[in-house]
């Protein structure tokens, strides 16, 4: 995804407080807590790869951070998460690149 450690941390921030599971089957994943009768011991329903939800979650704090609604976010002091990001044009430049690179490599036009 081409971002920065502070974006993976709050991305594992989210899934976290989301509890999403970030396991291959739900067998190799913990039991969930169970604060009451009747609570699921695993994640019934949850068939996502975890690829998917990671990625899920990355854009869940892109669009926390950044807005992605054409007002740009600056941040207001040093203490503030958005300064340990890129600025928001920097990131797309580098999204847009990164997504020509892998068209151009697994182009149907290429001769392998």
């Amino acid at each position: 995804m081409g971002g920065t450690p502070t974006l993976y941390r709050l991305s594992k921030r989210v899934a976290s407080a989301m509890s999403v599971p970030l396991t291959m089957h739900w067998s190799l994943a913990p039991a969930l807590e169970q604060r009451k009768t009747g609570d699921a011991r695993r994640h019934v329903y949850d068939n996502a790869a975890p690829e998917v939800a990671l990625v899920g979650c990355v854009m869940i704090v892109l669009k926390m951070m950044y807005g992605l609604d054409g007002k740009e976010r600056v941040p207001k002091d040093e203490e503030e998460v958005l300064c340990g990001l890129p600025c928001m044009n920097a990131y797309l430049t580098r999204m847009e690149a990164m997504n020509e690179a892998v068209h151009d490599r697994f182009s149907s036009a290429r001769e392998m």
